[in-house]
């Protein structure tokens, strides 16, 4: 359903990024990605990391490193996908957004 792969459209170094390989609905889940959190007074030694360009608040007083795909997922002003953060699975699951 999803592959990770090379942006034609972008001309920097960081041009990877989670495609479809397939059509895909609207409101399909498209990965689980687990995540290592850490207390929110921690971050200042990610802030000194590449990591801080890929950190996620995850609830009042944590924040969240995204494993599996979930780092690679795109930001976009005009989104196709979300996500929900599931605590109790300590998950973020990322949803396709659009048709």
């Amino acid at each position: 359903m999803i592959e990770i792969k090379t942006s034609s459209l972008s001309d920097g170094g960081l041009n990877r990024g989670v495609f479809a390989t397939r059509a895909i609905k609207k409101g399909e889940l498209l990965h689980e990605a687990p995540v290592i959190a850490y207390p929110n007074d921690q971050h200042p030694y990610i802030e000194q990391t590449l990591l801080a360009d890929y950190a996620f608040k995850y609830g009042l007083n944590h924040t969240a490193i995204l494993l599996g795909y979930g780092m690679l997922f795109n930001h976009s002003y005009e989104p196709n996908a979300t996500y929900e953060i599931k605590f109790r699975n300590y998950t973020f699951n990322f949803y396709a957004f659009t048709i």
